[in-house]
């Protein structure tokens, strides 16, 4: 299910340092998927304690003439995989 799921995220009540996400481990996430059921970063926080914490990764696309560029989110990394094969794209 982990691997098929596109993503259903929801924002739930109030930060908790028990929610960790699933991905980066940060502690105080809201956001749960309620698809494959793990806790992710949406909002991107950059950290001072990790030096992965620093590191952005984006997708670019053009629409319209114009390059566009969106930050991937632990969100994002985790749900990658199937969005890519839903729309016969790679990265």
């Amino acid at each position: 299910m982990v691997k098929n799921c596109t993503g259903m995220p929801t924002k739930l009540g109030e930060k908790s340092h028990q929610r960790r996400c699933d991905i980066c481990k940060r502690p105080g996430t809201k956001w749960f998927c309620v698809g494959c059921k793990r806790w992710f970063c949406i909002e991107r926080q950059i950290g001072e304690k990790n030096a992965a914490d620093k590191t952005l990764s984006f997708y670019r696309k053009e629409q319209k003439g114009k390059q566009l560029r969106f930050q991937k989110t632990c969100y994002h990394k985790a749900h990658e995989e199937a969005w890519c094969r839903m729309t016969n794209q790679s990265e």
